[in-house]
C-alpha cells in the first residue's frame, strides 16, 4: 500500500508538472504565431493608387520663378513719328502677325507726297517730250 501511495504521487507529480509546462509553452507559442502574422502584416509595404483624371484648362498654375531670354533683340521704329493707337499693354499676349501700335509720321507722310509729286512732275515731262 505505501508503493501504491507512493507511485500514485509520483504520477500525481508528473501530471502537475506537465500541466504546468504544457500551460507555460501554450501561449507562448500562441503569442509566437501571432507575433508573427503581425511582422508579416507590418512588412507589407502600404501603397496608394491614385488614377490621373483630366481636369478643365481653365485654372491657371501659377509659380514662382524668373523667366530671362537667352538673347535679347532691341527693337527700333523704322521711322520716326507719334503714336496714333495703342493696341495691346504691355505684357499683354499676342500673336505673331498682330498690329500692336499704330504711328502717325506727319514728316515722313510730307517726303512721300512730295515723291508722288516728283513722280508726277517726271511723267509729265516725259509726256511733254515724246
Amino acid at each position: 500500500m505505501p508503493r501504491l501511495r507512493v507511485l500514485l504521487g509520483l504520477v500525481l507529480l508528473v501530471a502537475i508538472a506537465g500541466v504546468l509546462v504544457v500551460s507555460g509553452i501554450l501561449p507562448r507559442l500562441k503569442a509566437k504565431t501571432v507575433l508573427r502574422q503581425q511582422t508579416s502584416l507590418a512588412a507589407e509595404p502600404a501603397v496608394t493608387i491614385v488614377h490621373p483624371q483630366r481636369q478643365s484648362g481653365s485654372q491657371e498654375l501659377v509659380l514662382p520663378g524668373n523667366i530671362q531670354a537667352f538673347m535679347d533683340a532691341p527693337i527700333y521704329a523704322r521711322t520716326s513719328g507719334y503714336l496714333k493707337k495703342w493696341y495691346f499693354d504691355i505684357g499683354s499676349r499676342v500673336k505673331t502677325g498682330q498690329l500692336l501700335a499704330e504711328i502717325e509720321s506727319p514728316e515722313v507722310d510730307e517726303q512721300l507726297q512730295q515723291a508722288r509729286e516728283e513722280v508726277g512732275t517726271a511723267q509729265a515731262n516725259l509726256k511733254l517730250l515724246s
